[in-house]
């Protein structure tokens, strides 16, 4: 990945990844990982990744192949019609000593500005959320340690304009 504060692009096909060391405010293991995302239609092969419980510092989901152990908050593949609508798959995976399990999966529709948040919430719950909408849900217990992230891979012209760490937000 490069950029300084912001943007955060991921040019090549193997892009990156940005894994926080700190310490998340609020209950451990729960946490939310918010990115805005620039998007166009000149970069359908990019993925966004939120990473929730990343093990590693270089915790990595590419084309090629995954490094450490993780689940995966994923917008890939955004595409833009001829009147301009854009649509996109969300994905959650868990990866886990080398293999990648699809947990949940569906398409949603996005925009030039799009905004990711994923939530790692308690008893394993994870909850997604694109431009407001309640986008998808789904349970797993299998990692408990670890930290958040963000990475990207195949942006050409996009990128991730921001992103945010932090304790879970409720109303």
């Amino acid at each position: 990945m490069s950029g300084t504060s912001s943007p955060l692009a991921a040019t090549s096909a193997d892009g990156g990844s940005l894994i926080y060391n700190g310490s998340v405010p609020g209950p451990t293991g729960e946490y939310e990982v918010e990115m805005t995302l620039t998007l166009n239609s000149s970069s359908p092969n990019a993925v966004y990744v939120a990473y929730l419980n990343a093990s590693t510092p270089d915790a990595q989901a590419t084309p090629a192949g995954v490094t450490g152990n993780f689940y995966a908050a994923e917008l890939q593949y955004p595409t833009f019609s001829s009147s301009g609508a854009c649509t996109a798959t969300l994905a959650l995976i868990l990866v886990n000593n080398g293999s990648a399990t699809w947990l949940s999966s569906g398409t949603v529709p996005c925009a030039p500005t799009t905004v990711v948040r994923a939530i790692r919430a308690y008893s394993g719950q994870f909850a997604i959320y694109v431009n407001g909408r309640f986008s998808l849900y789904a349970a797993d217990g299998t990692l408990t340690g670890g930290q958040p992230g963000v990475g990207a891979w195949a942006t050409g012209t996009s990128y991730i304009q921001s992103a945010s760490i932090g304790q879970v937000e409720t109303v």
